[in-house]
């Protein structure tokens, strides 16, 4: 049986459990972020004079470790420029 996880082809008979769990919690977050960009992204559309706008995505931040339950998983998330006023 294959599973297909951050664009990777794995084989479950080749992985355990914590290790599949951490895939999952990868995957999972990892599209928690991006939809959370796009719908802060989608609420603040503001325009400057030019029809610029305002807040916008700007490339990713660094990689960063987190400790689940089952151990340490690494991600990245998109970083945010906002050059609103305050």
């Amino acid at each position: 049986m294959h599973l297909q996880l951050l664009s990777d082809e794995l084989r479950l008979d080749e992985l355990g459990l914590d290790e599949i769990a951490r895939l999952g919690a990868k995957k999972l977050l990892k599209k928690a972020l991006a939809e959370e960009v796009s719908a802060y992204l989608q609420k603040n559309n503001e325009t400057d004079s030019e029809g610029k706008r305002l807040v916008v995505k700007n490339g990713m931040s660094k990689e960063r470790t987190l400790l689940t339950g089952t151990g340490e998983i690494t991600i990245k998330a998109s970083r945010i420029n906002d050059k609103r006023d305050g």
